[in-house]
């Protein structure tokens, strides 16, 4: 690198991480957006409900720890991606191309035919994790 083109990389901004909600495709669409666990092993769920995502963190007895809201931008994409693995066959292909071109990383685990399916069973719903409702509910119950 020579000193013009080191004082011009020190002059780029960087790019905007903040993802506009209006690039998701089929917004009107209720889904699971991503689906994964962090190191701790507890459950991270991000879905699209009402045209709104919602971020959903909650251990595996269904206690809430954490919710936030989306409707417009998400200011910093990277902090929905659980520091552990995402579950690759209950994620949205939309959603993590968008997060991709954001510079997200996505930290996969291997593919597994049926597995989604399988959860949208088990929870009787279109959504591979619980929701915030569904774990108010439970903790109601």
């Amino acid at each position: 690198m020579t000193p013009t083109e080191y004082a011009h990389l020190q002059r780029t901004p960087a790019q905007p991480k903040a993802l506009s909600l209006s690039a998701l495709p089929e917004r009107e669409r209720d889904r699971t957006l991503l689906f994964g666990y962090t190191c701790n092993r507890n459950t991270v769920h991000v879905y699209l409900m009402a045209g709104v995502v919602h971020a959903v963190t909650y251990a595996f007895e269904g206690y809430l720890l954490s919710h936030r809201m989306f409707d417009e931008v998400i200011v910093e994409p990277d902090s929905l991606v659980p520091d552990k693995r995402l579950y690759p066959e209950s994620c949205d292909a939309a959603f993590c191309l968008l997060l991709k071109h954001k510079g997200v990383y996505l930290p996969f685990t291997t593919f597994t035919e049926g597995q989604h399916e399988a959860r949208l069973a088990r929870n009787g719903t279109s959504f591979a994790g619980s929701t915030l409702e569904a774990l108010k509910e439970a903790v109601a119950a």
